[in-house]
């Protein structure tokens, strides 16, 4: 046999839903929140193949990547996590230079940074032309690396990230290079 829901009851139910929802509202916001700058495989960036060596600002905020290629990241040849097929590199060159732009609108709302580096050979990271970090050779996992230490670096507006990888052999049957990058807010 079925009770009839007594207006106490059906109160108390209508708070615990609305309390329920109130959580979930406030967990996806703070997940956005925090987050307010990613970068990950897929996403489209600048890229100059390191025939020659681009010029010297290149990693800086405010450098004209105009005449610059854009691709989607991978970019390599001979894998296939590849977005952006490089099939000119092998035995032609080492390195490619990658760079982004990105705004941040409050710089002091920032508590961290985060990077990660799929890259067949060594690579650099530079935020708005600083270097940040760089490894050794060869990086075929994504492993997060805190660059925090660097937010001081970030402009209010446009910033750029930047990479350079080479590969550790110009006659290696392939390359690759896939680049992440997160801000993270308070």
């Amino acid at each position: 046999m079925m009770k009839a829901l007594v207006p106490c009851s059906l109160s108390k139910l209508l708070l615990g839903l609305c309390m329920f929802m109130g959580l979930i509202c406030m967990h996806v916001y703070a997940a956005e929140a925090a987050q307010l700058v990613h970068f990950g495989q897929g996403d489209e960036w600048r890229y100059f193949k390191g025939a020659q060596k681009p010029p010297s600002n290149w990693a800086q905020n405010g450098f004209n990547d105009s005449s610059w290629l854009n691709g989607l990241s991978g970019i390599g040849y001979g894998k296939g996590n590849n977005r952006t097929y490089m099939g000119d590199m092998q035995g032609k060159y080492l390195t490619v230079y990658v760079r982004k732009q990105f705004t941040i609108a409050d710089i002091h709302n920032v508590s961290g940074m985060t990077l990660s580096v799929i890259c067949d050979g060594p690579f650099i990271a530079y935020l708005n032309g600083i270097e940040v970090i760089r490894g050794g050779s060869g990086f075929p996992k994504a492993e997060p690396f805190d660059i925090s230490g660097f937010v001081h670096e970030l402009l209010p507006g446009k910033n750029v990230v930047a990479f350079e990888c080479s590969n550790n052999d110009i006659n290696s049957g392939d390359f690759s290079f896939v680049p992440a990058f997160e801000v993270i807010g308070h």
